[in-house]
């Protein structure tokens, strides 16, 4: 049951919102009160106490309508993590722009999938750190991204650049970083995005900066200028994708074909191809149009490798070979990984190497591993 100001609104608004939900149940033939009148309940008291929130009563209203028309509650349980524990905590923010930050969060916990409800409590932390509504959607591009929008990467690096420190942290769950080591986590993500900042700064560093601010611009500019470590040096930084019937895209093993670029891998599983973008905080796999791409296979290998070979390349002039044994060769630099042996495809990603299994629906990437500040 609605109880204090949130009741007066709706006995106040009554008849207009009722003709709302028929037009609702018109688009909706399924919707009922039962299912809204909970989701209300709990959603629009603490958004009406303090008054002056019609605006925003209203644009909850509307939501509540469409989710529960949609049978999005139930498919997408941060929807009402994001209206019960998020929106409260962003009143202030949202009373100033609730008609575009309202459906904007919310389309945001959708795009994220799995991870709404994640996002939903993280965005709450995020806001609190923050005075203008505009930053909190910029603020949110960045934190979609650390929880695996991969798509979003170059965009969030340059959102990122109008937060404010804490925000910026909060959105890369960095809060126990000191604020003036902002700069250095977007240094170390633009330097290389296949190594978490976490992994760049080092705790020692961390506790210099908390004493001494003003070396902030010093260490930033040496994760900017850091060396690619030598070949032996190198780690493998992630496994990308998944087979399908365990929420991946690939029906079968994937083979990496020529084009792919350093967070931009393109495959074919038989006669499907995708674009995955990809870095350290997650991967997404798109479809996109067959083309003429060739792809390239380790030298050695028999049986379908060696007919694969028959009609592939095995290596161009960059410089980059791989064997079956694992042994890979980048710019005369040559050394040996576990990880990568038996591979049945590979690309060279402009100083990292991609490689696919003929038993995994998995692709693995091997980057170099810059050791911390």
């Amino acid at each position: 049951m609605v109880t204090g100001e949130a009741a007066r609104w709706l006995e106040d608004r009554r008849e207009e919102l009722n003709q709302r939900f028929l037009l609702a149940r018109r688009r909706f033939p399924a919707l009922t009160p039962e299912e809204v009148l909970p989701v209300l309940a709990t959603a629009l008291p603490p958004l009406a106490e303090g008054g002056g929130a019609g605006e925003l009563l209203d644009a909850v209203y509307d939501l509540v309508l469409l989710h529960a028309g949609r049978d999005r509650f139930a498919t997408h349980p941060g929807l009402k993590t994001l209206l019960e524990e998020a929106f409260p905590r962003l009143r202030k923010l949202l009373l100033r722009e609730p008609r575009s930050l309202v459906p904007a969060l919310s389309n945001a916990v959708e795009n994220v999938g799995a991870r709404g409800a994640e996002y939903a409590r993280a965005i709450a932390i995020v806001g609190a750190e923050l005075d203008d509504p505009a930053l909190l959607l910029r603020a949110g591009a960045v934190l979609a991204w650390r929880l695996g929008e991969a798509r979003l990467r170059e965009s969030a690096l340059g959102e990122a650049e109008a937060l404010p420190a804490r925000a910026l942290l909060a959105a890369l769950a960095l809060e126990g970083w000191p604020a003036s080591a902002a700069p250095l986590a977007l240094a170390a993500l633009r330097n290389d995005a296949w190594q978490p900042p976490h992994e760049r700064v080092s705790e020692r560093a961390l506790e210099a900066l908390a004493r001494s601010p003003e070396a902030a611009p010093q260490l930033a500019e040496r994760l900017r200028k850091a060396p690619v470590p030598p070949l032996a040096e190198w780690r493998l930084v992630a496994r990308v994708g998944d087979f399908s019937g365990f929420g991946g895209a690939f029906d079968v093993p994937p083979l990496l074909l020529e084009g792919s670029e350093r967070h931009r891998l393109r495959v074919r599983c038989g006669d499907v191809w995708f674009a995955i973008d990809a870095d350290a905080f997650g991967a997404v796999a798109v479809r996109e149009p067959p083309g003429d791409a060739q792809v390239r296979v380790p030298e050695g290998g028999k049986g379908i490798l060696r007919k694969l070979r028959a009609q592939a390349r095995a290596s161009r002039g960059d410089g980059c070979k791989l064997g079956q044994d694992g042994e890979l060769t980048v710019c005369a630099e040559t050394s040996r990984f576990d990880a990568i042996a038996g591979g049945s495809s590979f690309a060279a990603l402009d100083g990292a190497v991609a490689v696919t299994h003929p038993d995994s629906h998995r692709i693995r990437v091997l980057a170099p591993w810059r050791r911390p500040l």
